[in-house]
């Protein structure tokens, strides 16, 4: 191949990129990508960095030891999990998968746990209602203490409690007159 052909076959003016049809102009004005080396411009990346993150998924072969481990533990993690009706949280998860003779470290089954959303069941957990600011001036105490009226409609008296069912939390409220 002589020079003069090379040159003109990689030129500006013969690359795919300063296409100067109408077509290529209208793709141009448009911001249309064409193939993966404008993507490279436009996300700013490098093409290694692109081969690198895409190999492994065309070949899970290819990925880290530690996804591989994963993806053989997840359906164990899963199936613990529903076997103890949703019960458990990472650290029985942990013990009954070490039962089942899978060796697993216990951050392992709390990191795939988060990961795929599985938490145990929460008991008894106090929900903290009031979040007092010691800085703000306090009400006034209109009525002294002192709850009795002499007559109907003198005095209102209300309170808010905070009510914890099985499942779900609510506020009641009781007013007298």
């Amino acid at each position: 191949m002589e020079p003069s052909s090379w040159l003109a076959r990689f030129s500006p003016r013969r690359s795919s990129t300063a296409d100067s049809s109408p077509e290529g102009l209208r793709r141009r004005a448009s911001g249309a990508l064409r193939g993966r080396a404008d993507l490279h411009k436009v996300l700013q990346i490098a093409p290694s960095g692109y081969r690198r993150y895409a190999a492994p998924q065309r070949n899970p072969a290819l990925r880290c030891a530690r996804a591989q481990r994963d993806d053989t533990l997840i359906p164990h993690i899963e199936h613990v999990w529903q076997a103890i009706l949703q019960v458990y949280g990472a650290d029985k998860v942990w013990r009954q998968i070490n039962r089942e003779g899978i060796a697993v470290a216990r951050c392992t089954v709390e990191r795939l746990m988060r990961r795929l959303g599985l938490r145990g069941a929460t008991r008894g957990k106090v929900v903290r209602t009031t979040l007092s600011d010691n800085k703000a001036p306090c009400p006034l105490d209109r009525v002294n203490r002192q709850f009795e009226a002499e007559r109907p409609n003198q005095l209102w008296v209300s309170d808010v409690t905070y009510v914890s069912t099985e499942h779900f939390h609510t506020y009641c409220t009781g007013t007298r007159a």
